[in-house]
């Protein structure tokens, strides 16, 4: 997630490709030649140098690509057989400037990791002990995260990576990270903050004798008057099965933590702005905690990040 990052001649973008749609071709290509004039040979040779070797467009999808761009008028061949080089026409040169944000759109589409992609890398985890390794990302605007989809992340994302498994000795384990293109929203990083505010006055709380009720009655008072709200859920925290999440404990089934304790700290937040929940909800805030008599111990991070990339 911290690489290199190449991009098209509008810009840069994320490191990894993944394939690109239909039409995305044929805009890629005037966007490249409108830098200069390029033969076949070296419009696949420019692909791959501003993609980093991400995207690599097959002969057969550029050359049958040309010909259609000639028809339209857009492009011309100076020059004969193989060292033939195309060249925009004035009818080109004006689709650039009418159209540049459908070309710059060529490179976004292109780029980004897919939940595939990442659920793909994470299966490494297996090797050390994980089984039913799952993968699923959070972006905005937030729409409810899925296993393995093909969703990218396009290069004006904030998104959050986050990763669940059950852990070889019976504990369920999330890791989840936010990251940022870029600096935040001033929203985004208010809101930022406020999740570290949870945290801090809810892990003192989570000590032994203490319930449920009492750890998210803190988070109620935090997030009051915010335009926010605590869901009913019954996963706000719950305890960690061998095989998988049970033992929910609020509400309605409000029990005493015990010292030594492990439970899952995961406050579910509503929105009382349906924008507000696009722009935010993909920040969510889990953690395995572990109940002693000075409050609460982070098992995963002590802190979080919000990252900027």
């Amino acid at each position: 997630m911290h690489g290199r990052r190449r991009g098209g001649p509008f810009g840069e973008g994320p490191q990894r490709a993944h394939r690109a749609r239909r039409g995305d071709v044929r805009a890629a290509i005037l966007s490249l030649l409108s830098q200069e004039g390029q033969n076949g040979y070296r419009l696949m040779k420019s692909f791959d140098r501003a993609t980093d070797g991400a995207w690599r467009p097959s002969p057969g999808s550029i050359y049958p690509t040309l010909t259609q761009l000639q028809d339209e008028g857009l492009i011309v061949a100076v020059g004969e057989g193989r060292t033939s080089e195309f060249q925009l026409t004035d009818a080109g040169r004006g689709y650039i400037v009418e159209h540049a944000d459908e070309l710059e759109q060529a490179w976004k589409s292109a780029t980004g990791q897919s939940e595939q992609d990442l659920a793909f890398h994470s299966s490494v985890a297996k090797l050390h002990g994980c089984r039913d390794v799952k993968v699923a990302m959070a972006t905005t605007p937030f729409t409810a995260v899925s296993y393995g989809s093909n969703k990218r992340i396009e290069r004006d994302c904030q998104f959050m990576l986050w990763i669940e498994t059950p852990g070889p000795a019976g504990y369920w384990l999330e890791l989840r990270r936010s990251y940022s293109f870029g600096p935040p929203s001033p929203e985004l990083q208010g809101f930022w903050t406020l999740v570290q505010e949870i945290w801090a006055e809810a892990l003192p709380v989570i000590r032994p004798g203490a319930t449920g009720a009492d750890v998210l009655a803190v988070v109620e008072r935090r997030i009051a008057g915010q335009r926010i709200g605590l869901s009913p859920s019954n996963y706000s925290l719950h305890g960690i099965g061998a095989d998988a999440i049970e033992g929910m404990w609020a509400p309605g089934n409000d029990k005493p933590l015990l010292a030594g304790e492990v439970v899952s700290f995961h406050p579910s937040l509503t929105f009382d702005d349906p924008g507000m929940a696009e722009r935010l909800s993909f920040i969510g805030m889990t953690d395995n905690v572990v109940v002693t008599p000075q409050g609460g111990v982070r098992l995963t991070y002590q802190t979080d990040e919000l990252r900027i990339l």
